[in-house]
């Protein structure tokens, strides 16, 4: 009986600690897919705050044993974002993960793809766009200036539509050119004056001696990466639409000239210290008395810049596209001079089978430009003493050339 009894405690024991070890070791299981639908092979489950857990299968199922008290299963996977997942009371599971969206300002391009800021290891300057909306820039050069060190942007001349010098860490050429490439979309120009600067996504500027590896040696004075904005994927269509209006007028740093009198006094003296004899007379001096033409201020208006622009962008599961259409116009601050440009740009991409895919970037425009950049530097050496208008309206006659027309 004894022994019976003993018997029987053992067996009892052994029910209890192998109830307990059941409860312990409760299994887990469930199935992990993307948006889509598709099973994500591969991706690491485990239990929150434990080195404990697994990886789905190629079907993306998975099986877990449950040890201890925690409640929450931890799924992650590259390029998707983390998901906990609370399991109290539950045996199974479906996880849908959804991409890991990164931000533009963590990618560079780096013309033979992009990496994260982080990963980067050459000398590259990423300019934000954002903002680019509220530059009035008549090329996308204007909108950029001074945003990316070591790169050095200067207009040629005050005139509307002028284009712009880049230098990038310097001058790379005393005979030579040192202007850098161009790749717009993956496509090589000479400027990018043709873009409409609120059609631009991202900008980069590589600047070391790698960019020759991927360029060539005309990539030896830098490249400036751009690439234009496209669709998303299954998103409902987008328009924007941005417009504005601006006057220029000149600076408070005006440049005082001479007026008629002190510009004589000033151009006789000039030749009686040179020891030359004054190439006019009393009489001919006579001739201009009393005239005062202030050329600069007969040359100068209030300059207007209006510029709009509309787009539309979006996609279904397969496609998307972006279409913009601007039209800018300005008007110099300079009397006849101008600029008018009008830019269409459309960009799609199209998944036609999962190995094959196809896409475009068309970007239309045409411009105008009028007047002369000289102008405004005639019209500073313009002699003072030379009539604009004579009294009966008519154009001006140079009476004493010697005194009006000089240059």
């Amino acid at each position: 009986m004894k022994h019976l009894n003993r018997f029987l405690l053992i067996n009892f024991l052994l029910v209890v600690f192998c109830s307990f070890g059941l409860q312990a070791q409760e299994l887990i299981t469930g199935n992990v897919t993307n948006e889509s639908g598709e099973s994500l092979p591969g991706v690491s489950v485990s239990f929150k705050g434990t080195n404990q857990g697994t990886i789905t299968d190629v079907d993306g199922n998975f099986s877990v044993e449950k040890h201890g008290t925690v409640e929450t299963l931890v799924f992650s996977f590259i390029g998707m974002e983390t998901e906990e997942v609370n399991i109290t009371g539950k045996s199974s599971v479906s996880v849908v993960m959804e991409e890991d969206v990164i931000g533009l300002d963590e990618v560079i391009a780096i013309g033979y793809g992009s990496l994260r800021k982080s990963d980067l290891t050459g000398s590259v300057s990423t300019v934000s766009t954002e903002g680019f909306d509220k530059v009035p820039a008549a090329n996308p050069l204007t909108a950029i200036q001074g945003k990316a060190s070591g790169v050095q942007i200067t207009s040629n001349s005050g005139m509307p539509g002028a284009s712009s010098e880049v230098l990038i860490r310097g001058v790379q050429s005393i005979n030579g050119t040192s202007a850098p490439i161009y790749v717009v979309d993956g496509v090589i120009t000479s400027n990018i004056n043709n873009l409409n600067p609120n059609s631009i996504e991202s900008i980069s500027v590589l600047k070391d001696a790698s960019a020759a590896a991927i360029y060539g040696a005309r990539a030896a004075n830098g490249v400036i990466l751009v690439s234009t904005k496209r669709g998303s994927k299954s998103s409902k269509p987008v328009v924007t639409l941005n417009a504005y209006y601006g006057i220029q007028t000149e600076s408070n740093l005006k440049l005082d000239l001479l007026n008629g009198e002190d510009w004589l006094e000033l151009w006789t003296e000039s030749y009686e210290n040179a020891g030359i004899d004054i190439p006019w007379t009393s009489s001919e001096a006579a001739k201009v008395e009393g005239v005062d033409t202030d050329w600069k201020s007969l040359m100068m208006q209030t300059g207007t810049m209006q510029n709009t622009d509309i787009s539309i962008a979006g996609g279904s599961d397969k496609s998307n596209y972006y279409i913009g259409v601007s039209h800018l116009n300005q008007i110099g601050m300079v009397i006849e001079t101008g600029y008018k440009k009008s830019t269409f740009t459309i960009n799609t991409d199209n998944q036609v089978t999962d190995w094959f895919q196809f896409g475009n970037s068309l970007n239309l425009y045409s411009y105008t430009q009028t007047g002369n950049s000289d102008w405004y530097n005639r019209a500073l050496l313009k002699s003072p003493l030379s009539r604009a208008h004579e009294d009966d309206g008519d154009w001006g006659v140079i009476r004493v050339s010697e005194l009006e027309h000089f240059f």
